[in-house]
């Protein structure tokens, strides 16, 4: 229910016309593709994540009408890009006006979950806190990967994504505010507006936008100072048993808290965990670029209230 915006049928029939012709090997036609990006990106207003597409298509048609549009053929990663965002329009054209009003009106000031995550080399970590429900146990995973990510951009937006993929029954239909110290992840995550030159983004962007579509999730990310964020920092390092004891887990719990303070109606120590809902998940795959992932552990730890 509720009332719906979209463009004309007429602009979106010609849209999917030219999105039509964006095939592997096809010529890339300044007069039918400029507009059509045009089109594309004021459609993106609306509905943010269709830009993870869009992207891919600017990757080829911006270098192409710096130079010679005619003698410029469409890769086969733009192909793939238009049919998918012309088969999410096809099947849902119309976006909820209260999804854009409220999108208008800048970072969800009371979003349901707070996660952070982080990673390193060879593991991400995430931690995911319910701002609506005081009772509810800290939820937090470890993502681990089969070989060795050399590119920290690259491990900490698989994280994030690995994060919202491995939450998403719990958060779907919600909002989510990410925090993460990747300033890269922050701007794929939060405008999907990474740079055209950046290889990382081209899958992940992909795979965040369908989430987010499908599960109608509300996701804004913002920049946390790495000095903060421990308790993710820890759970990307250390297995999770090790990572959530000691003294430098209650100092990140604490910082996890005043994070927690601008979004909550009542003071954020009320959100205090007794317990941790924990969990290992294994992301087999050439680099960690795999589905999901297996949950191997999930258990329930009780912990002391901090002081």
């Amino acid at each position: 229910g509720g009332a719906t915006v979209s463009v004309k049928p007429s602009t979106l029939d010609k849209l999917l016309l030219a999105l039509s012709s964006v095939r592997p090997g096809a010529p890339i036609s300044r007069a039918v593709h400029e507009p059509m990006l045009g089109r594309a990106y004021w459609l993106s207003i609306l509905c943010l994540p269709l830009r993870a597409w869009i992207r891919r298509l600017a990757q080829d048609l911006v270098p192409a009408v710096a130079r010679l549009p005619r003698r410029s053929r469409w890769s086969r990663e733009a192909g793939l890009a238009a049919s998918a965002l012309a088969s999410i329009l096809r099947r849902d054209p119309a976006v909820n006006v209260e999804d854009v009003v409220d999108r208008a009106e800048g970072v969800d000031p009371r979003p349901r979950w707070l996660l952070a995550t982080d990673a390193s080399g060879g593991a991400g970590g995430a931690v995911l806190i319910d701002l609506h429900d005081h009772s509810a146990p800290w939820r937090v995973a470890r993502f681990e990967w089969t070989g060795h990510i050399d590119s920290s951009t690259r491990s900490e937006l698989l994280t994030a994504v690995r994060a919202l993929q491995h939450f998403a029954p719990l958060v779907a239909g919600c909002s989510v505010h990410l925090l993460t110290d990747n300033t890269a992840t922050e701007a794929a995550a939060a405008r999907f507006r990474a740079s055209l030159a950046s290889v990382h983004a081209n899958d992940l962007a992909e795979e965040l936008a369908l989430l987010l579509l499908r599960k109608r999730v509300r996701l804004d990310a913002e920049h946390w100072p790495g000095v903060a964020n421990i308790c993710a920092d820890r759970l990307s390092r250390l297995p999770v048993q090790v990572a959530t004891a000691g003294p430098l887990w209650t100092e990140g719990m604490n910082h996890l808290l005043m994070a927690a303070r601008p979004f909550c109606t009542t003071p954020a120590t009320l959100l205090l965990p007794q317990g941790l809902h924990q969990s290992v998940v294994a992301v087999p795959g050439d680099r960690g670029c795999s589905p999901n992932g297996t949950a191997l552990v999930t258990s329930t730890s009780t912990l002391p209230w901090l002081a």
